[in-house]
């Protein structure tokens, strides 16, 4: 089981991996930096943005401590997605404050404000595409759960893999010539694809995996060089 502790640690890694990614993921970005390794013409620093994806990281947590309080009877769901937005619509406002101020610029029209305020529209900020699609899973989350308990978890995984594979092909494909630019259609896609992140986090939690495995000889073989690292550090 992970605690409070080690989540706020996970979600630190998260956001190290979401800074990283928006650093380097684009050349124009990279070609303002110095750098030495490169494998043929790409950077180094580029391609290992590939390994930093920090929303499955987020939906992996957020899935498992969905799962959870589902276990126990979840009485504050709502609650906590309103507190997410909250803190969304802070930041929201002053960056809004600040374009208006510096640059002049009004929020448009209010089904415009609308749109950015509840995140169906992203057109704010691009960065929070899935804030709606993960507060969906997250309201749906018990109804999810209590469909896909009646099935062994490998089935439901093979499925949502492969509805993973899809929307990724759909969004790829024509992302641009169409679900950038219509949100109705691309908002629930987004539902979907994002999913098996989501319900993969569950399952870790269903099933103890964290437990089990640091239980395990490769887990404590781990946690002794995780130990002698610190003890290492330390001495220093």
């Amino acid at each position: 089981m992970i605690t409070k502790e080690e989540t706020t640690i996970l979600k630190g890694v998260a956001i190290v991996f979401m800074l990283y990614l928006h650093l380097f993921n684009q050349m124009p970005n990279v070609s303002l930096c110095d750098y030495f390794i490169t494998l043929g013409d790409i950077p180094l620093v580029h391609l290992l943005t590939r390994a930093c994806n920090p929303v499955s990281f987020f939906l992996i947590l957020g899935g498992y401590g969905m799962y959870m309080v589902y276990r126990k009877g979840d009485k504050n769901k709502y609650i906590r997605i309103l507190k997410l937005y909250i803190h969304y619509w802070v930041i929201l406002a002053l960056f809004l404050l600040v374009g208006f101020i510096v640059y002049g610029r009004t929020p448009g029209s209010f089904l415009t404000i609308l749109s950015n305020v509840t995140g169906f529209e992203a057109t704010y900020n691009g960065e929070i595409w899935f804030l709606l699609p993960y507060a969906l899973l997250s309201i749906t989350s018990s109804w999810l759960f209590s469909i896909t308990d009646r099935f062994k978890t490998r089935y439901v995984l093979l499925v949502l893999f492969f509805v993973n594979l899809c929307t990724s092909f759909l969004i790829s494909r024509y992302g641009d010539a169409f679900f950038y630019h219509n949100y109705l259609a691309y908002d629930p896609l987004l539902y979907f694809h994002l999913m098996f992140s989501f319900y993969l986090g569950a399952m870790t939690a269903k099933h103890q995996l964290i437990t089990k495995i640091s239980e395990s000889k490769a887990g404590q073989i781990l946690k002794k060089i995780r130990m002698d690292v610190v003890a290492f550090d330390y001495r220093l």
